[in-house]
């Protein structure tokens, strides 16, 4: 009976051992991204102000690509972006791009707003669709599903200060969004 009490404990070990391995996995950084340069980009910012990448060099930087109208995935990662902000206040070389798709002015202000993002650290970019679509496809690579004419992704990508992507999280995912933290704390 002893025997078989520890072979069922054991068993149970293992299994627990393993399921904590594979939450570990769905929390790392997809590797075929790491590494990766980021092309410069010019876009306009919702003062209608022209912003380029060069304006984001030497400093570590998160990006997601948002649908403004979406409710879902879009809204869970400006709520994470925002609580970034609040995580990591004390670092002005921690910056936050959302490429909006679907921006115009006054709608991007408003979605700013709703965010309580703080302006000098969060951009919010928009430009021609097409631009906006290669710059993801192209220099990002992120994977992305179709919505309607505009596409979104969960993704949340890291950058370092030599416009390298570090990994690529799922911002719908608490253990993805955990590991990006470390990795925003390894890179200040």
């Amino acid at each position: 009976m002893k025997k078989n009490n520890f072979q069922i404990i054991s068993i149970g070990v293992i299994l627990l051992s393993l399921a904590l391995v594979a939450m570990g996995m769905k929390a790392e950084v997809r590797k075929e991204y790491n590494n990766r340069i980021i092309h410069s980009f010019k876009l306009q910012t919702f003062g209608g102000q022209s912003f380029s990448s060069q304006q984001l060099k030497s400093n570590v930087w998160v990006a997601d690509f948002i649908y403004l109208g979406c409710v879902e995935d879009c809204a869970t990662l400006s709520g994470v972006i925002h609580q970034l902000q609040l995580k990591f206040h004390q670092y002005p070389n921690l910056k936050f791009v959302s490429f909006v798709i679907d921006g115009n002015n006054a709608l991007m202000k408003s979605y700013a707003k709703r965010y309580h993002a703080n302006l000098k650290t969060w951009y919010f970019l928009t430009g021609p669709i097409q631009k906006i679509d290669m710059l993801a496809r192209k220099s990002f690579r992120i994977t992305k599903k179709p919505l309607g004419n505009f596409f979104m992704s969960p993704d949340l990508i890291l950058i370092n200060a030599h416009d390298q992507v570090i990994g690529v999280f799922n911002g719908t995912s608490t253990q993805e969004v955990k590991s990006l933290i470390q990795h925003i704390q390894h890179l200040l």
